[in-house]
């Protein structure tokens, strides 16, 4: 929508506005367990949760604004172009999921354990905070008004059902068959895969086209842990390594929302909003902590984070070809931490 600088200015007006809801939800959940021999289990869930929208997401209030673009030369008059809004909604749905586990458990022997697990996840009426087009009216100064297309950022009740399902590996075990000092000797790992899809998280790319292939937010598609352990008067010793792959954080993030204008072949002057996709970059980091215990009542604890110094990444996307480039770079730093724990 372009209205021209001849109507008049626009009005710093305000309007009452209230409304509301109320849901009722029935939330069954079933858990069976079958052990088909002693050191073996076999569990399947099914379940439904609910989760309220935030009381910021269910505000009522919110704004009208307007870009002005200068006149293209030749006396043309200024326009406005590009309204926008921000609200909240106070009549958002809250968010059901319904939830579907099974996994298979082996105990070989006493502080062995592997597991396979795989998940399914559907979930309806999900609150996401984006960018859509919708009719607003717009008041002047001298009383009149107008309807407008606007691009709205708020949070709304998505018309889509995002899912979720992948699978997790993983296990733990101790090496005390072997002599002496070696049979404190452990380790730990596990790697969840995960395939998520929200179709109703939109957002506009670096040439303004309208785009839902993102997946939910937080959630990477691999996560790999793992940890060397060790268990042996007086020593107790954890060294752990934890990675994921790429993540989105938001396609609303601040600064991505911005609007820029070009002239076309014809010589015509065109606006394009965009609104880009953040992500986490993969990030990595080292742990460890040493616990000695002098006696029964003293003990001293050693604690390293980030030992390997990893920088934290952010990267935008939105760009021709699916590219991601550089956003931002956060450095955490290696932090040491010693503690001396006493009890009477």
């Amino acid at each position: 929508m372009i209205c021209t600088s001849e109507r008049p200015a626009s009005s710093n007006a305000a309007e009452i506005r209230d409304d509301g809801a109320e849901y009722t939800r029935v939330l069954p959940a079933v858990n069976l367990t079958y052990a088909p021999a002693d050191a073996i289990k076999i569990r399947a869930a099914y379940n439904i949760t609910m989760d309220n929208a935030s009381f910021y997401d269910l505000r009522a209030s919110g704004t009208l604004g307007v870009n002005t673009l200068s006149g293209s030369g030749n006396g043309a008059p200024d326009t406005f172009a590009n309204y926008t809004t921000t609200s909240g909604d106070p009549t958002l749905k809250p968010t059901m999921s319904n939830n579907f586990d099974l996994s298979l458990e082996w105990y070989p022997k006493a502080g062995t354990t592997l597991h396979v697990a795989g998940f399914y996840k559907r979930i309806k009426d999900l609150v996401v905070f984006g960018a859509a087009q919708r009719q607003v009216t717009v008041q002047f100064a001298d009383g009149t008004s107008e309807q407008a297309l606007a691009t709205t950022n708020d949070a709304h009740t998505s018309d889509e059902t995002a899912t979720v399902k992948g699978i997790e590996l993983g296990g733990r075990t101790f090496l005390d068959q072997l002599p002496g000092w070696l049979a404190g000797i452990g380790v730990e790992a596990n790697y969840t895969f995960i395939d998520s899809k929200n179709p109703g998280d939109l957002y506009f790319d670096i040439d303004g086209v309208q785009r839902n292939n993102v997946p939910l937010k937080g959630l990477s598609k691999h996560n790999l842990n793992a940890a060397f352990l060790y268990e042996k008067d007086p020593f107790s010793l954890r060294i752990a390594y934890s990675w994921r792959s790429k993540y989105l954080q938001s396609t609303t993030a601040s600064g991505t929302n911005n609007t820029y204008t070009y002239v076309d072949a014809s010589g015509t002057s065109k606006s394009v909003a965009t609104n880009l996709p953040v992500y986490g970059a993969s990030y990595g980091t080292l742990d460890a902590g040493l616990t000695l215990r002098v006696n029964e009542h003293f003990n001293v604890q050693l604690q390293a984070q980030n030992i390997l110094n990893a920088t934290q990444k952010t990267l935008m996307g939105g760009n021709p070809g699916g590219e991601l480039y550089g956003r931002s770079w956060f450095q955490s730093d290696r932090r040491y931490r010693m503690g001396i724990n006493v009890t009477f």
